[in-house]
């Protein structure tokens, strides 16, 4: 399975900066529902979104109010659990961590 980040804030705030970081989570999700449709039967590519989690990356944007999301290490345990539950017939379904 191919994984990829999407990432829902950068597709609905369009904040002014992040240009690049926005345009960069739509073509990576344009381009793994774009795979999923050529993957041989068995194979999953897979949009995954993983909600908003304190980075340092949302601290420039966001400021002290970055710490009112999810921290790295508490998303990993929601993360891998979900993960591990996809299969190939997930194939192109977008994914969001809530």
């Amino acid at each position: 399975m191919f994984f990829s980040y999407s990432d829902v804030l950068y597709k609905t705030l369009l904040l002014p900066g992040d240009v690049r970081h926005c345009a960069s989570k739509w073509a990576i999700e344009g381009l793994t529902r774009s795979l999923a449709q050529e993957l041989p039967t068995g194979m999953a590519a897979i949009p995954l979104n993983p909600s908003i989690i304190h980075t340092d990356m949302l601290f420039i944007s966001f400021g002290e109010e970055a710490a009112n999301y999810t921290p790295v290490s508490d998303w990993v345990l929601k993360a891998v659990p979900l993960i591990l539950k996809l299969k190939p017939k997930d194939n192109g379904i977008p994914k969001t961590l809530s």
